[in-house]
């Protein structure tokens, strides 16, 4: 799970890095379509899911509900990056 993890954080800042350069040289505005949408809040919810999962293994107290909102929060991770994926294939005319 920590292998996961780590490996998710390095995809998720390479993806931003990708994404704000891309945007950059396209010369247009950031957040403008659907994908670009989903995936700054993707982007957010899966930082938010790797620092939810590090403080559950720091925080003795409340671990139990920390815990289940990690779950809960890493789940609505995985939805996003669905519809990030989406959005983004519509947008380029695959779906």
């Amino acid at each position: 799970h920590k292998t996961a993890a780590v490996t998710a954080f390095v995809l998720l800042a390479a993806g931003l890095v990708v994404a704000i350069g891309m945007v950059q040289a396209s010369g247009g505005p950031h957040l403008r379509v659907l994908h670009g949408v989903f995936g700054a809040i993707t982007i957010v919810v899966g930082f938010l899911t790797g620092a939810g999962g590090l403080i559950t293994t720091r925080v003795r107290s409340h671990r139990k509900q920390l815990r289940i909102i990690h779950l809960w929060v890493g789940r609505v991770a995985v939805i996003l990056f669905l519809l990030t994926v989406l959005a983004g294939l519509r947008q380029v005319g695959i779906l």
